[in-house]
């Protein structure tokens, strides 16, 4: 993930589910975020074994 075109999180593992349709979440606490507005991009760098990164349903952030 990147925020302002800065690297974030550096690379997160997300799991092959077996399926487009079956879904598993994937946490990256401690990001931190200063107030106001912001650019956020998912960056994607590697495809699955398929040939494929993936099918992502939703992002949420959090206040801690």
């Amino acid at each position: 993930m990147e925020i302002d075109g800065v690297n974030v999180t550096g690379s997160v593992a997300v799991p092959n589910t077996g399926g487009w349709q079956t879904w598993t979440s994937v946490f990256v606490p401690g990001i931190p975020i200063s107030a106001g507005p912001h650019v956020f991009r998912l960056v994607i760098d590697t495809n699955g074994g398929t040939g494929y990164f993936g099918n992502i349903n939703f992002m949420r952030w959090t206040s801690p």
